[in-house]
């Protein structure tokens, strides 16, 4: 039998991106070209944002146009899926490599908001969901499956 809390972690990533879509209204995968230009056709969306997402598609989780405030309003998600109970070894930051860091930094230095999903998976097949503002300092670099120090950058 197999089991979803080691499975491979593009296989959690999906997941975890299919749950916060659901719960995110109006939210996608930057990679769906098709909705991409539906969207920016439909909306005056900023020709540098629009080409950030465009060359960062592969590495973006979920974005959202939000069109109830401001059309030309983009939130970025970066979606983590973690299990309940953590390994004590295991570090209390969120995983993200340096390039998905430098990635989410950009955006917020283009006027981009930046939104984390943490969502915890437990036995039960109950979650939780939270998100929050994106904040360098809660993520630890994971880059070729080693981890270094957590990040200590400013935005």
């Amino acid at each position: 039998m197999l089991n979803l809390k080691k499975s491979h972690p593009n296989l959690k990533g999906r997941l975890g991106e299919t749950i916060a879509q659901f719960h995110i209204k109006h939210s996608f995968k930057p990679t769906d070209d098709l909705i991409l230009e539906k969207m920016t056709k439909k909306w005056n969306i900023d020709k540098e944002k629009l080409e950030f997402i465009k060359s960062n598609k592969w590495t973006l989780d979920l974005i959202k146009f939000d069109l109830e405030d401001n059309p030309n309003s983009i939130i970025i998600y970066e979606v983590k899926l973690i299990n309940y109970p953590q390994h004590p070894d295991y570090p209390k930051a969120l995983k993200i490599t340096s390039n998905e860091l430098n990635v989410l930094k950009s955006a917020k230095k283009k006027g981009i908001d930046v939104k984390v999903v943490k969502i915890m998976l437990f036995d039960n097949w109950e979650y939780n969901l939270k998100i929050y503002d994106f904040e360098p300092h809660r993520f630890i670099i994971c880059d070729a499956g080693k981890y270094s120090k957590p990040s200590k950058i400013n935005i």
